[in-house]
């Protein structure tokens, strides 16, 4: 992994390749790489004024959230050509985590709240549920991935992932990733968390690390 990628969102598609948003003012990029490869099949650099934020594919485009400014930007999945900008309903003050459940987006905002909003209206939340344990309300929810009907939350400064039950927020498991993290905290935080549908296992990174883990869930 690319040191200098401050990693804010991550997909693997379909061809085999690494989808990466990447943050920081000034230096904030979406690109497409693949898996293990140093140099990039596309790119492209956000105004110096966006912090690069959460990523997901639907239905052939590109979403990226921005973290300050509540606007995203659409792109056309094969080209990375940008097609529409958007801001996101009034109640989502940040942008942080993205994913689909492949009908609609669903964004995390840094609380302990998860929403969920249509293609077709995207300035509108048409639900939203709270992130809840049995003795703990998940705050912070960053990175996010939706598997098997599933969502799946990087919990920012932290080394543990939460598995979400997406009907009512409650936290089913988690994944401890303290080994893994461990020797990288000098880099920065875990951030990245995308699923390798092939192979039944999650590709794991953080903010500037050099190194992407493939990791199996028991």
């Amino acid at each position: 992994h690319d040191p200098s990628h401050f990693t804010q969102g991550l997909i693997y598609n379909k061809e085999g390749n690494i989808i990466e948003s990447t943050g920081e003012f000034g230096a904030s990029k979406l690109l497409e790489y693949k898996l293990g490869s140093e140099s990039n099949i596309k790119e492209v650099k956000l105004s110096d004024n966006y912090f690069g934020e959460g990523v997901a594919s639907l239905n052939g485009r590109i979403y990226q959230l921005t973290w300050l400014s509540r606007k995203g930007f659409i792109y056309e999945k094969s080209s990375f050509e940008k097609t529409r900008e958007f801001l996101y309903p009034e109640q989502i003050k940040q942008g942080w985590g993205l994913t689909t459940n492949g009908k609609q987006l669903i964004l995390s905002d840094g609380s302990h709240l998860i929403y969920f909003i249509e293609e077709e209206s995207l300035s509108k939340v048409s639900r939203k549920t709270e992130v809840l344990g049995y003795k703990k309300v998940y705050n912070f929810l960053n990175e996010l991935e939706y598997v098997d009907n599933y969502i799946y939350a990087n919990i920012l400064e932290s080394d543990k992932i939460i598995k979400i039950n997406p009907k009512n927020g409650a936290v089913l498991g988690i994944i401890n990733l303290k080994d893994i993290c461990e020797p990288y905290k000098s880099h920065g935080v875990l951030n990245g968390t995308a699923y390798h549908h092939k192979n039944e296992t999650f590709i794991i990174t953080g903010k500037n690390w050099p190194k992407m883990f493939e990791i199996k869930l028991k």
